[in-house]
């Protein structure tokens, strides 16, 4: 088996906002790796930090502790111009809304072309227009667009710009913040497609940022589950999906639009997220969680090893703790999403 090529690295990384009283820490030593070529997953609700873990990656977000490295070389914090102008190139995000991204007084070939003409990717002008009309063809779009403007496009259509101007840099490492809560779901389907497309044609490693797990399930090759701005979960996509330990993730699952069930409720987690200008001690999530122990509300829980993939940040998973399973519902769900994973494969 060839060994895996890791290019970001997360080691204790700490973000935080403001000054004084107003001081709120917004990503806690927060640690993952990802290689090259593999799927990597962010989810939690809004506000759980993830958002911010990627502009940091492309170094938007300044960083309070931790190291960020690509391809074994720290890029947050002060770096070389060299350096910083790789991290540009080889680090392309995706936003959630692709008419916030583009410049609707521009034609598509000029934005296309941007990326080109900042890091001097042309030798001449024909060459400048074949790569846009390339990369224009590379996400489902004719060559012939490229003299519209992006208010001419439906948001499908808008969204394969974005992704043709990420595409333009050549890049080694694509985030896609919530690349599909703007569209419909059957163009939702299309844009999800796409992308894993170019990324088995490319060897791009795919970070998404999202809070919709029915989109993970789809792509992910792993996930880390975020909730105020730490990891309470972290496993590869089958572990996660069909054996979730934290009450935070059963939450998740839980919420999930289900067809194939009689109740007609959709579920909620309860409460809200905290406010992170008030840190209190203990786990953040205890007030929500129906199953947390008296502990949770002094002592913040450790990372328990289940798999050597698989970890949560649970009191549960402590050998003194009560057994707790999780929701008969959710149980009877992930067998159901278990049998019909098998018979799709099959």
């Amino acid at each position: 088996m060839a060994e895996r090529e890791k290019l970001i690295e997360l080691k204790d990384l700490q973000i935080s906002f403001g000054t004084g009283r107003k001081k709120f820490v917004a990503v806690d030593h927060v640690n993952f790796d990802i290689y090259k070529g593999e799927t990597f997953s962010l989810v939690g609700e809004s506000g759980s930090g993830k958002t911010t873990i990627g502009r940091a990656i492309l170094r938007i977000n300044p960083t309070s502790a931790g190291d960020i490295y690509f391809k074994g070389q720290k890029i947050n914090g002060k770096i070389s111009k060299e350096l910083d102008t790789e991290v540009i190139r080889k680090c392309q995000m995706i936003f959630q809304d692709p008419m916030a991204s583009l410049n609707e007084r521009a034609k598509v070939d000029y934005i296309v072309s941007e990326g080109l003409i900042n890091f001097h990717l042309y030798k001449d002008e024909k060459e400048r227009e074949e790569k846009v009309q390339k990369v224009l063809r590379e996400v489902g779009l004719l060559p012939e667009f490229a003299s519209r403007f992006p208010h001419e496009f439906s948001g499908g259509m808008r969204q394969r710009v974005v992704i043709a101007i990420a595409l333009s840099c050549d890049p080694y490492v694509l985030i896609c913040d919530e690349p599909t809560t703007a569209l419909d779901v059957t163009i939702q389907a299309k844009i999800l497609e796409l992308i894993q497309d170019l990324q088995k044609k490319k060897g791009i490693s795919v970070i998404y940022i999202t809070h919709d797990l029915g989109v993970v399930a789809k792509v992910a090759d792993y996930v880390n589950v975020m909730y105020a701005g730490k990891i309470v979960e972290k496993g590869k996509i089958n572990e996660i999906f069909y054996d979730p330990r934290h009450p935070y993730t059963w939450g998740l699952l839980s919420a999930m639009p289900d067809l194939d069930t009689d109740d007609d409720r959709l579920y909620t987690i309860p409460g809200s997220p905290p406010n992170l200008l008030r840190e209190k001690p203990g786990d953040a999530f205890a007030p929500r969680n129906q199953y947390a122990l008296e502990i949770d509300d002094k002592l913040e829980p450790p990372m328990f090893r289940i798999t050597d993939t698989h970890y949560a940040a649970t009191w549960l998973l402590d050998p003194r703790a009560p057994k707790v399973e999780m929701p008969e519902e959710l149980r009877v769900r992930i067998e159901r999403m278990k049998k019909e994973a098998e018979e799709y494969e099959d």
